[in-house]
């Protein structure tokens, strides 16, 4: 599949990053300094988009649909414990079941304590019904993972599906395309010119206003592309099916079902 003539690439956004800040458009006129503040602008200017700011009307950030994918996990029997991808940045609310012959409720996201106090009272076996997240130990000599533990212990093999919130990489030469696409473009652009802005003045400034006013559309035109089934509202508030969160959203005058 082709990728939109209107895309942005890494060598793009570097190139409009480079003139803002008075450096060469093309990397390999670049010094070494002069390619790291790009760099850097780039990785923060995506850190700052995919993970963005609160807007006018929202109690919390928004979550981009488009970094929510559908995974499956299969389990065995006698494991309880699964460690969740490398990429793994949370959001998962359950697990459903995957085949008709396993015509189950799906499984809660519960408490890790909750888990435990069913354990204290003895062992179970079965078809899960509840499961909970958790951070895996670290040393900080690598980045942090995360597991899941399921109650009761499987007593079969059982796939799941379910979605969660990606972990982004860098761009590169290899890799050019942040996620997200063509529809916003302009939004990451603007983030990356607003993260350049503070390399070169130390301060937020017009930039991030610009930033700001194109994650409000970016914002807009997200929600419109998710499924509405992700959640619902209940007296104004958005309720996020894949964050488990609670939104202000004082524009919507109209629910939509929950699953």
């Amino acid at each position: 599949m082709s990728e939109s003539s209107l895309s942005l690439a890494y060598s793009d956004i570097a190139a409009r990053v480079a003139r803002y800040l008075g450096y060469p458009t093309s990397t390999g006129d670049m010094s070494a300094s002069q390619l790291n503040d790009v760099n850097d602008a780039i990785d923060s200017g995506l850190r700052q988009f995919y993970h963005p700011p609160a807007i006018a009307g929202y109690r919390l950030p928004h979550i981009w649909s488009f970094l929510q994918p559908e995974a499956t996990l299969t389990l065995a029997a006698a494991d309880s414990t699964y460690d969740l991808p490398d990429n793994y940045g949370g959001g998962i609310t359950q697990f459903n079941y995957s085949s008709a012959s396993n015509p189950y409720q799906p499984v809660r996201i519960v408490p890790i304590g909750a888990i435990r106090l069913k354990q204290q009272a003895g062992t179970s076996s079965g078809y899960p019904t509840e499961a909970a997240v958790t951070p895996k130990t670290s040393a900080g000599t690598a980045g942090q993972r995360w597991q899941v533990e399921f109650w009761p212990t499987p007593d079969s093999a059982y796939t799941l599906y379910y979605r969660y919130s990606v972990l982004c990489n860098q761009l590169s030469t290899s890799a050019p395309y942040p996620l997200g696409g063509e529809r916003h473009a302009e939004t990451i652009l603007a983030s990356c010119l607003a993260a350049a802005e503070e390399i070169l003045n130390q301060e937020r400034g017009i930039m991030y206003q610009r930033f700001m006013e194109r994650l409000t559309a970016s914002i807009a035109a997200d929600e419109e592309d998710a499924p509405h089934s992700i959640g619902g509202t209940v007296g104004g508030w958005l309720a996020d099916g894949m964050a488990g969160q609670m939104r202000r959203h004082d524009t919507w005058a109209t629910s939509v079902p929950y699953v």
